[in-house]
C-alpha cells in the first residue's frame, strides 16, 4: 500500500492559528458524549462562505460600484424590468457574491464542474436584484459588466464565459456551468490588461472559464484519525489541480470502514482535502502535490480543526 500522508500538524507552520490535535487527542474528543456546534457538514460551510455586498442604486440613472473582492460591477440607465415587462424606476438592490479563491469555491458550493468536466476559473460571481424585495431582471438587449481583476491563481489563457445553471442535486455544488456564446447571447469575455471583462445579458451566476484538459484515474482513499463509522454524509472531499483555481468532488463508488473505494482524481499533480464533521466538531486533512496511480490506495490524516483555520491552509495550497 503506498501511503502519501500530510497531517495537520505538519501544515501548522502555514498558519499559526491551526488547532492540530494527537491521535490520542482525536480519540477522547471522537468519545466525548458532548456534541460540538455544527449539526452537519454544510452547516459548518455556511460559516465559512464568501459574504455577499448589497449595494443600492438609482434604476433610472443606474452605478458602479465595487464587490467584496475588487470586482467593479457597471449597470447602464434604465437596465432593470420586472417580470412583466416593465422598466423599473427607483431604487434597486443589488446583490453580489464573489469566489476568487478555491475556498470560497468550496464553501459556498460553487465547484467548478460543467456536466461532470473540471474546468479551470479566473474567478466566479453571483449577481441579483430586487425591488422592495422582489426580484427585477435586466431588460432583454442590455447587459452590465463585470470588471474582474485577473487571478493569480489563476491561468488566464483560453477562458470563455460560462453562465451558472442551479443544480442542488450535483455533490457539494450547487450549480452546473454551461458554456455561452457571446455573439448570439451578447454575453461576452474580453481582457482589459490585468482585468477580465464579463458582459452578462442576464442575472446569476457567471464564471470565466476554460475546460481542463486532464486524465482520470481511480484510487483508494483511507480515512485516518477519525472513527471508522463516519458517515459518507458527514465528508466531503476534492481535488485542486496543482496551480490552478479550480475545485472538483472527490467521486466514489462506495464508502465503508473508512476506506473511499475506487475514487475518481485526476492523474495530473493535485491537492486533496477532506473536511467533516464528527460528533458536532470539525476535521480536516490534505494531501499535498499528490501524483496518483490508478489503483493505488493513499491515506489521508484528518484532525480536529476549526473551520476557519482549515480555509487558511486550502488557501495556502499551490
Amino acid at each position: 500500500m503506498k501511503k502519501l500522508i500530510i497531517s495537520a500538524a505538519v501544515l501548522m507552520s502555514i498558519t499559526a492559528s491551526f488547532v492540530a490535535c494527537k491521535k490520542s487527542d482525536s480519540s477522547s474528543v471522537i468519545n466525548n458524549p458532548t456534541p460540538g456546534p455544527y449539526a452537519s457538514l454544510f452547516s459548518a460551510f455556511s460559516d465559512l462562505a464568501p459574504k455577499s455586498k448589497t449595494v443600492t442604486i438609482n434604476a433610472a440613472s443606474g452605478g458602479s460600484f465595487y464587490g467584496n473582492s475588487g470586482t467593479r460591477y457597471e449597470f447602464q440607465p434604465n437596465s432593470f424590468q420586472t417580470l412583466s415587462g416593465a422598466v423599473v424606476a427607483g431604487n434597486v438592490d443589488i446583490q453580489v457574491l464573489e469566489c476568487t479563491n478555491n475556498a470560497d469555491m468550496i464553501f459556498a458550493k460553487m465547484l467548478t464542474i460543467s456536466d461532470d468536466q473540471l474546468l479551470y476559473s479566473a474567478g466566479e460571481i453571483s449577481v441579483n436584484a430586487t425591488q422592495g424585495g422582489v426580484p427585477v431582471y435586466i431588460r432583454p438587449g442590455m447587459s452590465y459588466k463585470a470588471n474582474m481583476p485577473t487571478n493569480t491563481g489563476a491561468s488566464t489563457s483560453g477562458m470563455s464565459f460560462y453562465k451558472g445553471v442551479p443544480t442542488p442535486d450535483l455533490p457539494g455544488s450547487i450549480v452546473n456551468w454551461k458554456l455561452i456564446s457571446g455573439d448570439s447571447l451578447n454575453a461576452r469575455l474580453v481582457y482589459n490588461g490585468d482585468t477580465i471583462v464579463l458582459t452578462p445579458d442576464s442575472l446569476g451566476m457567471s464564471n470565466c472559464d476554460k475546460l481542463a484538459l486532464v486524465d482520470f484515474v481511480h484510487i483508494d482513499l483511507k480515512l485516518d484519525g477519525i472513527s471508522t463509522t463516519l458517515k459518507q454524509s458527514d465528508f466531503m472531499a476534492y481535488f485542486i489541480p496543482s496551480n490552478f483555481l479550480a475545485t472538483y468532488p472527490l467521486k466514489m463508488d462506495s464508502f465503508g470502514a473508512g476506506i473511499c473505494k475506487s475514487s475518481k482524481i485526476i492523474k495530473q499533480g493535485s491537492h486533496i482535502v477532506l473536511c467533516a464533521v464528527y460528533n458536532g466538531y470539525f476535521y480536516g486533512g490534505i494531501l499535498t502535490n499528490t501524483s496518483v496511480t490508478d489503483g493505488s490506495t493513499y491515506t489521508i490524516k484528518l484532525s480536529q480543526t476549526t473551520p476557519s483555520a482549515f480555509k487558511a491552509l486550502i488557501n495556502a495550497l499551490k
